[in-house]
């Protein structure tokens, strides 16, 4: 019996070879989004799997960290991802953070130049206003940019732990005897490999804002702190506080 698996030749996925603005600007995409709306997407029209995306891949590196960790005395997945994927996650946030808060305090600053000069007795002029009001649209331009292209990225690393963690776990499976299969419900098998697995989505979301955010709120609470004093640190005090309960949750994930 011939048990060889014969792989259907895919074309290359265009965002293997994708320059940064296409990245930025999903150009890579259009094509498949002109088939889709001109006649439907079938399954000749999926590209071949991008490289880092190979359930072999992954599955390979995490169980070996796994069989690393399961030789000390207390194992932890978690330990294992952040081995893989932690490198990822820092740039990730450094990106996050090199780029939102500059734009955030920019954002901030001609917010309250353009209020001021609604004052009744402000020394901007009317050009002062409009280079102001051009630096408040500016911003909103680049954050709509920015945030669609760095969510991209957050959903491509959330997507490899999963693939990571399904391979694992379906190798895991595979081993199981028949005594060991009784004991565990498939139901609940398939329910990790189905749903639990996506509690990765929110855990990469919330830590990279809950890194990046508590430094841009320090940023922000000391720029406000100089222009209206000791009011500014309430609020800000008020997200602090919130912080540890975010942690918890995220900690749940």
């Amino acid at each position: 019996m011939d048990n060889e698996v014969h792989k259907k030749k895919r074309e290359i996925n265009p965002r293997e070879n994708a320059n940064i603005l296409s990245i930025i600007l999903f150009i890579f995409a259009f094509k498949t989004l002109r088939k889709g709306l001109r006649k439907g997407i079938v399954d000749e029209d999926i590209y071949e799997i991008l490289k880092d995306y190979r359930s072999d891949k992954l599955g390979d590196q995490l169980e070996n960290e796994w069989e690393k960790e399961k030789k000390k005395s207390k194992t932890v997945l978690l330990r294992c991802l952040f081995k893989i994927f932690g490198l990822q996650f820092a740039i990730l946030a450094i990106i996050l953070l090199v780029v939102e808060a500059p734009l955030m305090i920019i954002e901030t600053w001609c917010t309250g130049k353009v209020v001021s000069y609604f004052e009744p007795r402000t020394k901007l002029t009317r050009n002062d206003a409009l280079v102001y009001t051009t630096g408040l649209v500016g911003c909103s331009l680049a954050f709509t940019f920015f945030d669609n292209a760095y969510l991209f990225l957050l959903e491509q690393l959330s997507l490899k732990i999963r693939i990571a963690c399904s391979s694992l776990l379906y190798r895991k499976c595979l081993k199981l005897n028949l005594c060991s299969l009784f004991r565990f419900a498939n139901g609940a098998i398939v329910t990790l490999l189905t749903k639990d697995v996506f509690a990765f989505d929110m855990a990469v979301h919330f830590g990279e804002m809950i890194f990046a955010g508590t430094i841009e709120v320090i940023i922000l609470t000391a720029l406000m702190y100089k222009e209206i004093g000791v009011a500014s640190i309430y609020g800000s005090s008020l997200l602090f506080v919130l912080l540890p309960v975010q942690g918890k949750n995220l900690k749940e994930f």
